[in-house]
């Protein structure tokens, strides 16, 4: 069970009282949207680094929050990626790129990303590779999409977490998976 908020519309103080609120219900968990984070962050010249809103998300107190994909069709670059992990996850950041000074999140939890925009099977290995273990992805089209319907695409994207996780190759799985194989055929030429 979750509450969506769009924090960048919303705004942190929003979220603060959003937070205490869900908690005083009995803990709902607080999924953070991005929507137009892009008028603060992609803007060269001016604005704030996702860097920075990722650190506002956690003091927040946001359970996951969208932080791009590295893969897919938004945007992602892996450095900055890894560096917005390294804030919402670790106990205490390290400085990077002289970027950031070394800062313990005392009793503050971790935040899980979410990856999602354009995410088919065939993103999975790569996914893990960016984002490990403790990450969620959202698959819309890459699951509804399968020429079999809905489940046949939950289905091959289970199958190629599982078999990635197990140290295969998505063409290792997909000799045993023929939702997966066909989902590969489908999205195997989509490349972002």
């Amino acid at each position: 069970r979750f509450v969506m908020i769009d924090f960048v519309v919303a705004g942190f103080t929003a979220v603060a009282s959003l937070r205490k609120e869900i908690e005083r219900m009995g803990g709902l968990a607080l999924h953070g949207h991005r929507a137009m984070h892009a008028a603060y962050d992609r803007v060269p010249y001016h604005g704030v680094d996702y860097r920075v809103i990722s650190k506002w998300a956690r003091m927040a107190g946001m359970d996951h929050i969208h932080v791009g994909t590295g893969v897919g069709k938004l945007e992602g670059n892996r450095i900055e990626l890894a560096e917005r992990l390294e804030i919402l996850r670790e106990q205490k950041s390290k400085i990077v790129n002289n970027m950031r000074f070394v800062q313990s999140w005392g009793k503050l939890k971790p935040v899980f990303p979410v990856a999602s925009g354009g995410l088919h099977p065939g993103h999975i290995p790569v996914l893990i590779d960016i984002f490990g273990k403790e990450a969620i992805f959202a698959f819309g089209g890459g699951v509804h999409g399968h020429p079999r319907g809905s489940r046949a695409g939950a289905a091959a994207v289970r199958d190629a977490i599982e078999g990635v996780m197990a140290g295969k190759s998505l063409d290792q799985i997909a000799r045993s998976s023929k939702n997966l194989k066909e989902a590969l055929e489908i999205w195997s030429e989509i490349k972002f």
